[in-house]
């Protein structure tokens, strides 16, 4: 028997799984697993699928005849032993085929191999141009054998051969639909899927699904003559009547499940009907109208669009899974997540009910049109989206799970209070605190954790005042003024805010009409019973305060030192370093921006900006003839602060560092460049040490990943053209879009494999093997071996380097293979000394390698998998983030 993972129906041969499988072609985030024997490969199309079993479980097939295999004109070839040349393994193989096999197995590896026949200087890289070359140029030199199972695929002809032959046997030629679990209903919901999958994720207008349906059907119905009128003339061959013939060409055409899905009275015949086949068979939210009140100029009705929130989170979330995925509390004295947070730790639902739900809300507004043409302003929205904290991060960050809660014209926004806009927002809310949501057996109960967003929008959300310009009162998080942060000490915090003072805060600001410390009036989120904004609930974000705040003008504050005062190089000798330096990995992906001649600040995004803060000392290193300038260490120091604020994990001791490094900075700022005023991203710098003790770490705040979502109702507007009601034209393509990806699991699999082939010992030498046996956990067997592969949305390579080891020594692994299997990973490393260099603040790999080991994913030190790049001669490494020991 064969049980498909993705919906547990069971088929009894090799082809009734195969065709099984074509149901969930369209299913959201879809991967084939191959379930026979030990084989642990799985696949992300179909194609691949099919093309895997063809290929590897041949033997559950018929055999091909041997009069096939031996269609080539080849010539004999004496059998004799045969050595591998790469001097790592020159293992000795009984004959030439199995040499051929066994040199494909190097290159799948990333090694690179000679031909092997004599006179041929020929070396290749990749497994087709190997294979190519030896059926082109040593055609008849190859020998094959019978044996499909030893013998590697060596020629064009052979290859058609394989991928000919049908998953046939003789026990299931005569198999049924029925039994492959191909019913009406699965079909139907199969290309209901489809036509969802292209309106919703590929944004096709509906107007074109329908044109594309209807010339289906055309050439259907075409087709349709053609088969019938040769199947009569077959049934006339056979001697039967005419009126019999008939009956069966009636019965037949009849039973045309594509025609009957789309004629009159079809579920699919149309886009109404179809949004309607949506909305009753998959987990469609509807959006909700909320009536905004009366545009005063134009005299139109203002309307947002409001996602039940508890309707959204039933959709999404299993009682069961969600206790298995949600974050626990790390018992050796470091803070990991929200739940080691002081927050979590003193809210008293989460007391009562450590796993209620932690939602997190996020609000910002965004242009979905040009923001620099005629249209600028018009069609500017605002949205508010949520995901789970509960979800572990690697989940968080995917799109998929952040939904939509409210959508509406951002100057509508500003027209109408608060309490009409999140009016039934915080029903939903205040209900989930005190009713709970009713599973089939569990009741979930659960709070707002934190609101995110921009300044503007923290401000805006939390009733504080919004000028960050003039206003005295600009920070959420103290009573500090302006002139305390400007004119006294630079580092200098004031009294904490609290629910206390800021309730009298706004008493007083309703009492005398105008703002008191900062605050404007009362949020309306106050009104949750286990949630305030001052306790702190208006988390900072990373990307606005320091990547597009602090260090986007204070980088650039000193690059112009070092430029026109010190003149150790020019903006042209960065800018070109920044254009032609040979960026790797997640580097490239965030090439710094050209540095403006201004001096003024950066020109590049969050991103960008942070990756030229790491990479400055690759690029201008070597142009720093003093590296005890102050301005240097300076720009040291902040870099230091980076580290820190972005590690995924931190403790006590280490924000006791920040804190030190946080009110050195600030002071040798001002000292160094007195004629340049601090702004208020450099006071909220002051607070983070706190804030990551209230919030665990930072870095799972920032709002980029949220801010992602804008792009898919950017494309969205773009691809329909309709602006009429683009509130609701949004909305309701966003929610058939969730209803795809709910289709089917929206938890993908903790472990990805690419091009993984299993495993086979007598292929790498004895240091390699022994690694491997030494490993604690050991390494499962069978398993995958492969040169990329995911584990928790990040991508290992081999050539990167991973965190050994950070005790005695630091150790850096660089990565030989990644074994995996469906849940478990492991890095074959190189390991290196690493000695940190503080002129430069990076890290210098000794020249010799250590030993090789192997290790699980969980024994690293840090996730993130790192570059080397070349100083000199010499390989560095610049740390993503501060690693604790």
């Amino acid at each position: 028997m064969y049980d498909c993972k993705i919906c547990e129906h069971r088929t009894k041969s090799l082809k009734g799984y195969v065709i099984h499988q074509q149901l969930h072609r369209n299913d959201h985030n879809v991967k084939f697993p191959c379930v026979i024997g030990d084989c642990s490969h799985t696949f992300r199309s179909y194609a691949a699928f099919q093309t895997h079993i063809t290929r590897h479980h041949h033997d559950l097939r018929a055999k091909p005849s041997a009069a096939l295999v031996y269609c080539q004109d080849y010539r004999e070839v004496e059998q004799r032993a045969e050595r591998c040349m790469l001097p790592f393994c020159q293992e000795n193989l009984p004959d030439f085929s199995h040499l051929i096999a066994h040199l494909r197995t190097h290159i799948m590896h990333g090694y690179e191999v000679a031909c092997p026949f004599e006179q041929c200087d020929k070396k290749y890289k990749v497994i087709s141009s190997f294979s190519s070359h030896l059926s082109r140029v040593h055609k008849r030199n190859v020998p094959v054998t019978a044996n499909q199972d030893e013998t590697p695929i060596d020629s064009e002809c052979e290859l058609e051969l394989m991928e000919s032959n049908q998953l046939e046997t003789d026990e299931d030629s005569d198999i049924t639909l029925a039994q492959t679990g191909v019913t009406g209903d699965e079909l139907l919901r199969a290309l209901a899927l489809f036509y969802l999958k292209l309106q919703s994720k590929y944004l096709l207008p509906s107007s074109t699904i329908q044109m594309i349906i209807d010339e289906l059907q055309n050439v259907t119905l075409l087709g349709q003559h053609l088969m019938f009128d040769k199947l009569k003339q077959k049934l006339k061959d056979e001697k039967l009547c005419h009126d019999k013939i008939n009956d069966i060409i009636t019965e037949v055409s009849g039973s045309d499940f594509f025609e009957a899905a789309h004629s009159e009275g079809g579920p699919l015949r149309s886009d109404h009907i179809r949004k309607e086949f949506f909305k009753k068979n998959l987990k469609y939210v509807s959006p909700v109208a909320v009536n905004l009140g009366v545009d005063e100029i134009s005299g139109s009705q203002r309307i947002g669009y409001y996602v039940p929130i508890l309707q959204t989170i039933k959709t999404m979330v299993n009682p069961k899974i969600l206790r298995e995925q949600s974050p626990q509390c790390s018992q050796d004295g470091k803070i990991r997540h929200f739940v080691d947070g002081e927050i979590y730790k003193q809210n008293e639902l989460f007391k009562q009910n450590p796993s209620a739900l932690q939602i997190v809300l996020f609000q910002d507004a965004f242009e979905v049109s040009n923001p620099l043409g005629s249209a600028k302003g018009k069609h500017k929205l605002l949205a508010v989206y949520f995901t789970l904290g509960n979800l572990e991060y690697h989940y968080r960050s995917k799109i998929d799970h952040l939904q939509l809660v409210f959508l509406c014209k951002e100057k509508d926004f500003k027209s109408v209070s608060h309490e009409v806009l999140f009016e039934q927002l915080l029903q939903d809310l205040q209900k989930l605190e005190t009713e709970g949501l009713q599973f089939d057996t569990d009741k979930v109960y659960g709070t707002v954790a934190s609101i995110t967003g921009d300044n503007l929008g923290s401000h805006c959300i939390g009733g504080f005042t919004e000028n960050f310009s003039t206003s005295q009162y600009m920070c959420r998080y103290c009573l500090m003024t302006r002139n305390d942060q400007q004119f006294q000490v630079p580092y200098f915090s004031g009294l904490l805010r609290n629910p206390e003072n800021y309730e009298e805060a706004v008493t007083i600001s309703a009492h005398e009409g105008e703002v008191h410390n900062g605050v404007k009036f009362q949020s309306v989120f106050n009104q949750l019973k286990f949630y305030h904004v001052c306790s702190p609930g208006l988390p900072p974000c990373l990307a606005h305060d320091i990547f597009e705040g602090v260090v986007q003008y204070d980088l650039a504050l000193f690059i112009k030192y070092f430029v026109k005062t010190k003149k150790w190089f020019t903006y042209e000798h960065l800018n070109y370093k920044v254009k032609h330096f040979k960026y790797v990995g997640n580097d490239a992906k965030s090439k710094p921006a050209e540095v403006y001649h201004s001096g003024q600040k950066l020109g590049g995004n969050a991103s960008q900006n942070w990756c030229l803060l790491r990479l400055l000392p690759f690029l201008i290193g070597v142009k720093i003839p003093n590296y005890e300038d102050p301005v240097w260490q300076l720009f040291l120091t902040l870099k230091n602060i980076v580290d820190i604020v972005c590690a995924p994990q931190t403790s006590e001791d280490q924000i006791a560092v920040l804190q030190d490094l946080i009110s050195e900075y600030l002071e040798y700022r001002v000292d160094l460049f007195p004629e340049v005023n601090l702004r208020p991203k450099h006071h909220y710098l002051v607070h983070y040490p706190w804030l990551a003790l209230q919030f665990g770490p930072l870095i799972w705040m920032w709002t980029l990943r949220f801010e992602s979502k804008h792009s898919y109702f950017k494309r969205t507007l773009r691809y329909s053209g309709n602006f009429k009601n683009v509130g609701l034209t949004l909305s309701e393509k966003h929610q058939l879009l969730q209803a795809y990806i709910t289709s089917s699991n929206i938890f993908s699999d903790t472990v990805e494999c690419f091009n993984g082939i299993q495993f086979q010992e007598d292929l790498y030498n004895a240091q390699i093997i022994d690694s491997i046996k030494a490993c604690q956990p050991e390494v499962p067997v069978p398993c995958l071996v492969s040169n990329r592969a995911y584990y928790k949305g990040t991508e290992y390579k081999k050539g990167q380097y991973l965190v050994v080891n950070m005790l005695e020594d630091v150790v850096l692994g660089c990565i030989l293979l990644i074994l995996t299997t469906t849940r478990e990973m492991f890095f074959v490393c190189q390991n290196f000394k690493a000695f940190l260099d503080c002129k430069l603040g990076l890290y210098q790999l000794s020249a010799i390698p250590e030993s090789i080991s192997c290790v699980h994913v969980h024994a690293i030190k840090d996730y993130y998998p790192l570059h080397a790049y070349v100083i000199n001669g010499r390989k560095y490494v610049s740390f993503k983030h501060a690693v604790l020991d």
